[in-house]
């Protein structure tokens, strides 16, 4: 499902430029992100049918520790063969923006291209920012799809900044979302 979401993605267009070798390595590399994801005790949405799911990373949890980024580079690495400057500049975009004040951290949302339309990711949000309103924690993500600016937009969140991603890549927003008074 994280595949067909992100197939045409901005990021993943220009991080897999050729369409074959993107449709091969994606479905390989979201299923290792995910099993990363849950064994690091991230949350982890999905619809009853599995058409959406998102993923998120709790106050002081988004940075990866030492050990889990050497885990990550191991399974990882063989399906960014070719593409190591540009995920290295994507990561160090995404750093240098990336608040250090306590929040939660959507590190994903996507919806199978056939269900989207259809209320799931705003649904996928729901839960995570009710909690961010109830414990005055706010929420931040980034994306690099202009539609998902206005997407976000009718969360909460807001455009914190932007920056075209060296080596070529593509124009990303970060957002933030403060907490709504309950």
């Amino acid at each position: 499902m994280y595949a067909r979401a992100f197939d045409d993605d901005p990021i993943w267009t220009w991080m897999f430029p050729d369409e074959s070798t993107r449709r091969r390595r994606l479905p390989l590399m979201f299923r290792r992100f995910l099993r990363h994801s849950m064994r690091r005790g991230d949350t982890v949405r999905t619809d009853a049918e599995r058409t959406g799911a998102a993923i998120w990373r709790a106050p002081g949890s988004w940075r990866e520790t030492k050990l889990g980024q050497l885990g990550l580079a191991l399974v990882m690495a063989p399906l960014f063969i070719g593409a190591g400057e540009r995920i290295m500049a994507l990561g160090a975009t995404a750093e240098a923006h990336h608040p250090d004040e306590p929040h939660w951290y959507l590190a994903t949302l996507g919806t199978d291209p056939s269900a989207q339309g259809r209320g799931i990711g705003s649904a996928l949000l729901a839960d995570v920012l009710e909690r961010c309103d109830r414990e005055a924690t706010p929420a931040y993500l980034e994306t690099e799809t202009e539609a998902n600016v206005a997407f976000y937009a009718r969360h909460g969140f807001a455009v914190r900044s932007e920056a075209d991603v060296p080596k070529g890549g593509p124009h990303m927003w970060f957002l933030w979302r403060a907490p709504r008074d309950q």
